[in-house]
């Protein structure tokens, strides 16, 4: 047994812990949390893209593009009369001798087709089980000759009222014993059903 978040006299938390804990809260999945610009892309030419600002949740691992900050990616260009997807992915590490460990975005490119194209195959893995590197695709490129065309790849924003939309999906019923409106916990809008 282990006590995380007390004193216990010498430096005992880590990364796994907080890992853990995460994915105690949003699962063992890949989730982009509903807050800032949730990772919004946009096309500046034929081979660059703006990532904005978000917050985002791989297997328990948080990583982030600071609010107001934006990254550049780049993507190789397109060949008239070819088809290509790529996929821009949030791709976890951990150095193996030091145990640095860190997230960083990278473009998985795919291969040109005269045919439709496929996505690109990129890595999976358990990141609390030590794999290494593992891949989170956010957004994905379809190339049609010289022309890029941006598609989400990750369900809308997760947050608070994310996990009570999985809780109480539309058409649950919530029941307390105190006198409170459920939507000034929860949010939303709630009708009341039976009485007593």
């Amino acid at each position: 047994m282990k006590i995380v978040t007390g004193y216990t006299g010498t430096p005992h938390i880590t990364s796994n812990d907080q890992q853990a804990f995460n994915q105690g809260i949003f699962g063992t999945g890949n989730s982009v949390l509903g807050v800032g610009q949730k990772f919004d892309a946009t096309l500046n030419t034929a081979t660059t893209i703006t990532i904005e600002d978000g917050e985002g949740v791989m297997q328990g691992v948080h990583f982030r593009i600071e609010t107001g900050e934006t990254e550049t990616v780049t993507i190789s260009p397109g060949t008239s009369g070819y088809n290509r997807i790529d996929l821009i992915c949030a791709r976890y590490t951990k150095e193996p001798g030091t145990g640095a460990e860190n997230v960083e975005l990278v473009v998985v490119e795919g291969t040109p087709s005269t045919g439709a194209a496929a996505e690109p195959a990129y890595n999976t893995g358990e990141i609390l089980s030590g794999d290494t590197p593992v891949d989170f695709p956010i957004w994905k490129v379809t190339l049609a000759g010289l022309t890029p065309t941006l598609t989400q790849m990750f369900n809308g924003g997760y947050g608070a009222n994310g996990i009570v939309d999985l809780i109480y999906p539309v058409g649950s019923i919530y029941m307390s014993v105190i006198d409170v409106y459920p939507g000034t916990l929860f949010g939303g809008t709630w009708e009341r059903w039976g009485v007593g």
